[in-house]
């Protein structure tokens, strides 16, 4: 199977979104907020366009403190962690304002509990000047418009939606070696719901069929059988 990024809907829109953000307004950098239900790409997405572009890319934790977010922020960013979460600020802050780069704070779900996270990620982005990426689940926009100091700041909001079966065969002829018809397609559908993590799951199954099985086109019935043993022996 190739491993490359497929330029779907969803990937498209985060692209138009950061080239708004990149524009800024008025010389100021602002936000984009990426949100969606889980497993429709989001974390993908913002890892690989931090591959490439080498971006900053942090995930958000359920134990996160103020101290720890921006001490896995420094780190991040290339430097050594010095001090509590005074020195830690401007130390990132400073790094940001020196080497200008793309921040992106990947699932900020577990941020909106404590005010006080927020205020820094809202200060970080005013007093630095980084465009920074915020993700998501489905409501995290709602969540975020209690806080207003912050949500002013969102420039640009994508929405990541679930797979479709013409985009799910669109992906399959991109990446996948063996040829899936439309009964396989329409499984693949039903199994996954449209998720891009149980897509390729499911991709990678009808991948290792073909192979086993030297088959040149894989049928619903082919995913079908060999799908329901596995979770049988689940």
């Amino acid at each position: 199977m190739n491993q490359e990024m497929v330029n779907t809907k969803n990937v498209q829109d985060f692209y138009k979104g950061l080239e708004i953000l990149k524009k800024g307004t008025a010389g100021r950098k602002g936000m984009m907020l990426v949100s969606g239900k889980p497993g429709t790409g989001k974390t993908f997405a913002c890892q690989r366009h931090a591959v490439d572009s080498g971006a900053a890319y942090v995930r958000c934790r359920y134990v996160d403190t103020p101290r720890n977010l921006l001490h896995s922020i420094v780190a991040e960013l290339g430097e050594e962690p010095r001090g509590f979460t005074g020195k830690l600020f401007t130390q990132a802050k400073e790094h940001l304002l020196e080497k200008p780069r793309l921040l992106i704070l990947d699932e900020v779900d577990y941020l909106v509990a404590n005010k006080g996270m927020i205020e820094i990620v809202r200060d970080l982005n005013d007093e630095s000047n980084a465009p920074i990426i915020i993700t998501g689940m489905e409501h995290i926009g709602k969540k975020l418009q209690r806080f207003p100091h912050l949500y002013d700041r969102i420039r640009a909001e994508v929405v990541f939606q679930l797979f479709e079966p013409k985009e799910i065969k669109t992906i399959a002829s991109k990446i996948c070696t063996a040829t899936l018809d439309d009964s396989a397609i329409h499984y693949i559908h039903e199994k996954s719901g449209g998720k891009l993590r149980l897509t390729m799951d499911l991709f990678d199954l009808a991948e290792r069929l073909a192979k086993q099985n030297r088959l040149k086109e894989i049928t619903q019935e082919h995913l079908k059988s060999s799908f329901e043993k596995k979770r049988v022996r689940s």
